[in-house]
């Protein structure tokens, strides 16, 4: 199911201006990291945490999935990581004010499944504004998604 209500606060096209000769979308196959277990994981202090998710995405109808990593974080944890440069950047960064596995896996959902295009590699790198591209990988080359996928 498309996006397509006001509550969405970021999203790669706006619903009311898509083209109607779209012929492809992304779709979000699986959540894995390789720093915690997704499926165990619960931060000691909900207000300043921070790792590295992989998203595994591909073209909606197609098998194929590619990674973009995406480090989430609470404000709190930026502070801590970085106060001593006093500048940091937010590229590929999924910024959290409590740990919730659900609500951050929506909202790359969400994002991913808003970014219409013609052909993948258009599709790609609106995605790569929020997550940083990996390489290309498929179901059965991923150890870390069956015992770690959200």
């Amino acid at each position: 199911m498309r996006t397509t209500s006001n509550d969405v606060l970021f999203t790669c096209t706006p619903p009311q201006i898509l083209p109607r000769d779209i012929t492809m979308y992304a779709k979000l196959k699986g959540l894995s990291s390789t720093e915690v277990n997704l499926k165990t994981y619960w931060p000691d202090n909900e207000n300043c945490f921070g790792f590295l998710i992989d998203a595994q995405i591909g073209p909606e109808r197609e098998e194929r999935e590619y990674i973009f990593q995406i480090l989430v974080c609470t404000p709190d944890w930026i502070k801590k990581e970085y106060s001593e440069k006093k500048i940091v950047w937010g590229q590929y960064k999924l910024i959290v004010f409590e740990y919730d596995l659900k609500t951050i896996k929506s909202a790359i959902e969400r994002y991913v499944e808003s970014c219409p295009a013609d052909n993948w590699e258009t599709l790609a790198k609106k995605i790569a504004r929020i997550g940083r591209p990996i390489y290309p990988i498929q179901a059965s080359d991923n150890p870390t998604k069956e015992n770690n996928e959200a």
